[in-house]
């Protein structure tokens, strides 16, 4: 935390960065910059107003900038929190997500126990990103990883193809399919536009 005078300056400048993350009102990229702000805090000062963002209802650029923020905090709860937002995040979210929880190895062990506990998968962590924590430079990381990122065992591409041939017989629902959209590809795509 930074302590510039005993007057206080300093924690009334990260109340006033609340107050604007609070105000719904406020505009997106004042709140943002605010979430940024509180990135140059203690996590026991801010984490009750950061992690809370990590909601779908706020707007995406204020989620990211909160994993950006709460990625410069060591509190190994952080990585905790994440794996119970993981669910809700958009694929974009998710990729700022895996690169905020390799930046600790108290982070890190919360990615691997997600993707072995099935709540965070493979495809979530890229290749270079699996390679790193193949090789990382703690141990325990390195055995919890070559373990929980084995390779899965090779099917030759018939197989793989024959098991979703019968996909080909089925009827599109146009009603679902918007739902689906809207669920799943809306975040980053709009309609006409794939």
């Amino acid at each position: 935390s930074l302590e510039v005078d005993r007057s206080g300056r300093v924690d009334a400048v990260f109340d006033k960065a609340k107050n604007a993350i609070a105000n719904g009102a406020a505009a997106e990229s004042a709140r943002v910059e605010a979430v940024r702000l509180l990135g140059w805090s203690d996590f026991e000062g801010v984490g009750k107003t950061l992690v809370p963002l990590l909601d779908e209802r706020q707007p995406q650029a204020v989620q990211l900038a909160a994993l950006q923020s709460l990625g410069r905090f060591s509190n190994p709860e952080i990585g905790k929190a994440l794996m119970k937002k993981w669910a809700s995040f958009t694929p974009r979210l998710r990729s700022e997500a895996v690169k905020t929880l390799l930046r600790r190895s108290a982070f890190t062990y919360a990615l691997l126990e997600g993707v072995d506990a099935g709540v965070v998968r493979k495809t979530d962590i890229s290749s270079n990103q699996i390679k790193f924590l193949k090789n990382h430079r703690s141990k325990g990381v390195r055995t919890l990883a070559n373990q929980v990122l084995e390779q899965a065992p090779f099917q030759d591409r018939r197989s793989i193809v024959e098991a979703f041939l019968p996909a080909l017989e089925l009827r599109g629902n146009v009603g679902r399919g918007g739902v689906l959209f809207m669920a799943r590809c809306a975040s980053c795509h709009r309609m006409g536009s794939l």
